[in-house]
C-alpha cells in the first residue's frame, strides 16, 4: 500500500491528493516512491510516453515526450478512487451516466466498439473534462484522465 496516499478523490483536470498533471518524474518518485514497473511505449504517430505502474492501490501514470515528460496522463483501477464520492470502480453504467448528470459534467459519448478485440468493452468520453471511463460488461473497471486544454495542442496543468 502506498502510504502517503490518503485522499483517492480524482479531481478532473489536476490529480488525486497530492499527485498532480504536469508533474516530472523525479517529482512524482520523491513524492510517493518508486513504480512498482515502468514501461516505454512508441506511438505510431511519432513520440513516446513512459508510463509508471505503482499497485495497492492500482494506478498508473503516463509521461509523454511531447509534454516534456511531464504526467500527462493517470488510469486508476483500485476501488479507493472516486469522482466526487458519487463515481467509483464497481459501479453500473447506467448509475455512472445518472451521476455524470448530477454533478453537471459535459455531455457523455459513449463508444460501445472502443475496443473491437473486447466486445464487452464500453467507453464514456467526457471530452471537455478529459476523462475516459471503461466499462467491462456494464461495470466501471476504470478512469483514465488528464489535463484540461487550452486549445488542441496547449494543455493547462494545474497549478
Amino acid at each position: 500500500m502506498i502510504a502517503m496516499i490518503k485522499n483517492f478523490e480524482i479531481k478532473p483536470g489536476y490529480g488525486f491528493d497530492s499527485i498532480k498533471l504536469g508533474m516530472t518524474r523525479e517529482e512524482i518518485v520523491k513524492a510517493i516512491g518508486k513504480p512498482h514497473h515502468t514501461e516505454k511505449t512508441k506511438h505510431d504517430e511519432g513520440g513516446d510516453a513512459e508510463t509508471y505502474y505503482y499497485e495497492n492501490p492500482d494506478f498508473d501514470l503516463s509521461f509523454e515526450s511531447e509534454d516534456g515528460y511531464r504526467l500527462s496522463y493517470i488510469s486508476v483501477e483500485s476501488t479507493e478512487f472516486h469522482i466526487s464520492g458519487k463515481i467509483k470502480m464497481g459501479d453500473s453504467q447506467e448509475a455512472v451516466l445518472a451521476a455524470l448528470k448530477e454533478l453537471n459534467f459535459d455531455e457523455p459519448l459513449v463508444d460501445e466498439e472502443a475496443d473491437p478485440e473486447n466486445p464487452n468493452q464500453t467507453m464514456v468520453n467526457l471530452e471537455e473534462e478529459n476523462i475516459d471511463l471503461w466499462f467491462n460488461g456494464g461495470i466501471l473497471d476504470e478512469i483514465q484522465f488528464g489535463p484540461f486544454w487550452e486549445d488542441d495542442d496547449t494543455p493547462v496543468w494545474p497549478k
